[in-house]
């Protein structure tokens, strides 16, 4: 799901709850989260967002999995300086 329980994150919005994408749907509705919402150029990302995991535009994952917290930001730093004129979509998955 676009944004899901993250909604806004990458703009600065501050969020307030913990609800999976089901509960946050059936209580809030499909509309409340807008694509463009959760669409920034990596460029104008806020400041100290340091996701779960990147894919990049060649398709290769990278998360934090096993990482410590500092190895996995200086990562994140990296690839994000690396597609700095890219777009980033901020998505809210799980199994």
């Amino acid at each position: 799901m676009v944004g899901g329980r993250y909604d806004g994150v990458i703009w600065g919005k501050e969020q307030h709850y913990d609800l999976t994408p089901d509960q946050y749907r059936r209580r809030y509705g499909l509309d409340v989260v807008r694509p463009e919402d959760n669409l920034r150029p990596v460029s104008e990302l806020v400041p100290g967002v340091i996701p779960y995991a990147i894919v990049t535009p060649d398709g290769q994952w990278s998360d934090c999995a096993g990482k410590p917290d500092q190895a996995w930001s200086d990562e994140v730093g990296s690839l994000l300086a690396e597609h700095r004129h890219r777009m980033v979509v901020a998505i809210d998955c799980h199994c």
